[in-house]
């Protein structure tokens, strides 16, 4: 086996292990996360990385343009972090699936904000009951 094929074994493992873990820590290893790409295969459960986000793939499918995760909720789910270090910017839930729960942290108009309750599907402006201040 050649050093590229090594090397393509070796991100297929990295891939694995990645899914394998919780959001937090899969962010806080973000930069080894791959970016999302179009013309690609994606299982579910992959990880990319778009537009500053991480997200997993929640639907088998071949990318195209148009297809990219912010713009496609039924194919990708944002990951969610508690670490207060490194928030990403608010993204609004589309459902259960997908909505923020205690103790995750965003980043919303330069502020970082912590979830004071499970399910929060608001953003800090639009209900400021469910966050609080870090």
């Amino acid at each position: 086996m050649n050093l590229v094929e090594q090397a393509r074994q070796l991100r297929k493992q990295w891939q694995q292990l990645l899914q394998a873990n919780d959001d937090t820590t899969i962010i806080d290893c973000e930069e080894l996360v791959d970016y999302w790409d179009t013309g690609m295969e994606y299982a579910v459960n992959d990880i990319r990385k778009f537009e500053g986000q991480v997200y997993r793939c929640v639907q088998a499918h071949t990318s195209q343009d148009g297809w990219e995760p912010s713009q496609t909720p039924a194919l990708w789910a944002v990951k969610h972090t508690k670490n207060k270090d490194k928030p990403k910017p608010f993204v609004q839930p589309q459902g259960a699936h997908d909505a923020y729960m205690k103790d995750e942290v965003v980043l919303y108009n330069d502020q970082v904000y912590i979830s004071v309750m499970d399910n929060n599907a608001f953003s800090p402006e639009a209900y400021a009951q469910g966050w609080k201040l870090v």
